[in-house]
């Protein structure tokens, strides 16, 4: 019995750390990605957005660290496609959500207008993308 309950841990970790690997490797990504931006057209894109380059980084990080996290926490929802697709939304919102709560006026932060567009996001990118992804895993069996 014991032995079963070492192995469930043993799946359990194993689990959070793919779920954070996958987030520091996309956060690494965006990351390679707006310093290639940074380096080639200077501050204007991070102005034009509103969200200057280091606050960017830190929202890639903080919330692909948080959104892995619970990824890998949940990952035995990915054999069904819905699992999969909150997998998705659940991945993102972190980030999505961040960047809404940092960048609007305190009081604008929770309108109907930023949590429904959040969700919105959340949904259509990571419902998407975690569709795609169980569609590739079914494919490949």
């Amino acid at each position: 019995m014991l032995g079963n309950a070492s192995g469930t841990v043993k799946t359990v970790r194993g689990n959070l750390a793919r779920g954070l690997a996958l987030g520091l490797f996309i956060a690494t990504g965006l990351t390679v990605w707006i310093t290639f931006l940074r380096v080639t057209q200077g501050t204007a894109p991070f102005e034009h957005a509103g969200t200057p380059y280091g606050r960017t980084v830190l929202l890639y990080y903080a919330g692909f660290v948080v959104g892995g996290t619970v990824l890998g926490a949940l990952l035995p929802l990915r054999r069904w496609a819905l699992g999969s697709m909150l997998l998705g939304f659940l991945f993102v919102l972190p980030v999505y959500a961040s960047f809404v709560v940092l960048d609007a006026t305190p009081a604008e932060r929770f309108s109907s207008w930023n949590v429904l567009g959040t969700l919105i996001a959340s949904i259509v990118v990571g419902g998407g993308l975690g569709l795609w992804v169980w569609s590739n895993e079914w494919r490949g069996r």
